[in-house]
C-alpha cells in the first residue's frame, strides 16, 4: 500500500460518510450516522489497555544492544517463557487530547527520547514508521525515511496530513543530535535519534472513515523513529509558527480558523480576514523573536483582530 495514501490522506475524524443521494429520491440507502464518540472511546480504551497489559516490547535488546541490533521495536505476548517480562502498560505515558468535545487518552511508549531537536505536533519531521491494527495486522509503513508535515498541507484533494493521534505521539520525541546531508540527497544521522510507539484510539485516528485495510472505528499502533525535525514549521510562511497558530491550545491545528473562511490559521496568510496579510501585522526582529502588535489595546493581537 502506498504510505502516503494512508498517513498523508487524512480523512477528518469529524466528517461523516454521507451518501450522494438525496433523502427523498429513494435511489439508495439512507446515510448512516456516526456512532456516539463516547461509546467508541470506551471501546478503544478497553482494546488499548488490554493490549498493553498482555504485551511487552524488546526492552532487553535496547538495554544491552548487540553489534548487529537494528534498533527496531518488536512486540510480543506475555505468555510462556515471556510471561514474567515487563508489560507495555508499565512503560507507556498517557496524555489527554480533547478532540470533538471528547477527552481521549493517547498512550506513548518512549523507548529512546532522542538527543536532537524537539518535535511537536505542528512541525515537519524526517522519520520511519510502521502501522498496525491491534490484531497485529500491518497496514502500512515506510521502507526508507520520509519527511512528514504533521499538521498537513493543501492539495487538490483538500488538506492532507497525519491523524491527530499520530502527530501528538511524535511530539514526545527528538531527532538525532548530528544530522548531515549525503551526496544523494538523503540524510545521515547519529545513533541517538528518538524511538518509540504510539497507541491511538479510534477517535484520534480515522474514526468512522475506513482507509484501505483499516476498518472504520479502528484503534491503531504506530512504531516510529524520529531522525530530524524542522523546528517552528511555518506552513503558510506568514511569520507565525504553526504551533502559535494553535489558538485554543488543544494540540490540533485544523480547528483554529479565526476568520471562519474554511482555511485554518496555519494555512491562512490573512488569519483575521481583514485584507491585511498576517505578515504585515507582526514584527519579526533581527534575532528572530516576534512581536505581536495590539494597536487598539483590546488584548487581541492585530493579526487575529479584524477591527484592529
Amino acid at each position: 500500500m502506498n504510505s502516503k495514501k494512508v498517513i498523508l490522506s487524512l480523512v477528518l475524524a469529524t466528517m461523516a460518510l454521507i451518501s450522494c443521494n438525496k433523502d427523498d429520491d429513494n435511489n439508495g440507502p439512507a446515510p448512516v450516522p456516526d456512532r456516539d464518540r463516547e461509546e467508541v472511546k470506551a471501546e478503544s480504551d478497553s482494546t488499548i489497555t488490554a493490549y498493553l497489559e498482555t504485551h511487552y516490547y524488546n526492552y532487553e535488546e535496547f538495554d544491552n544492544p548487540s553489534e548487529d541490533f537494528d534498533y527496531k521495536i518488536r512486540f510480543g505476548e506475555l505468555k510462556g517463557e515471556n510471561a514474567d517480562k515487563k508489560s507495555l502498560l508499565e512503560d507507556v505515558t498517557v496524555q489527554e487530547i480533547n478532540f470533538a468535545d471528547v477527552n481521549y487518552k493517547l498512550y506513548t511508549l518512549v523507548v529512546r527520547e532522542g538527543e536532537g531537536k524537539q518535535a511537536t505536533y505542528a512541525d515537519s519531521v524526517y522519520m520511519n514508521y510502521n502501522g498496525r491494527l491491534f490484531n497485529d495486522e500491518r497496514f502500512d509503513g515506510s521502507v526508507t525515511p520520509l519527511w512528514f508535515n504533521l499538521p498537513g498541507v493543501i492539495t487538490s484533494n483538500g488538506i492532507t496530513g497525519t491523524v491527530p493521534g499520530f502527530a501528538n505521539g511524535v511530539n514526545s520525541f527528538k531527532g538525532a543530535s548530528s544530522v548531515s546531508l549525503n551526496t544523494d540527497g538523503t540524510l545521515k544521522f547519529s545513533n541517538d535519534y528518538g524511538i518509540g510507539a504510539v497507541f491511538i484510539p479510534a477517535g484520534l485516528a480515522y474514526f468512522s472513515g475506513s482507509q484501505g485495510s483499516i476498518p472504520a472505528y479502528s484503534s491503531l499502533i504506530f512504531t516510529m523513529e524520529i531522525f530530524d525535525v524542522i523546528e517552528n514549521t511555518d506552513n503558510d510562511r506568514d511569520g507565525v509558527p504553526n504551533i502559535v497558530e494553535d489558538i485554543n491550545k488543544n494540540k490540533i491545528l485544523r480547528d483554529d480558523d479565526t476568520d471562519s473562511n474554511g482555511t485554518p490559521n496555519y494555512l491562512d496568510i490573512d488569519d483575521d480576514g481583514d485584507g491585511i496579510p498576517t505578515r504585515e501585522e507582526i514584527i519579526i526582529n533581527a534575532d528572530g523573536s516576534i512581536e505581536y502588535l495590539d494597536t487598539d489595546g483590546d488584548g487581541i493581537p492585530d493579526y487575529l483582530d479584524a477591527d484592529s
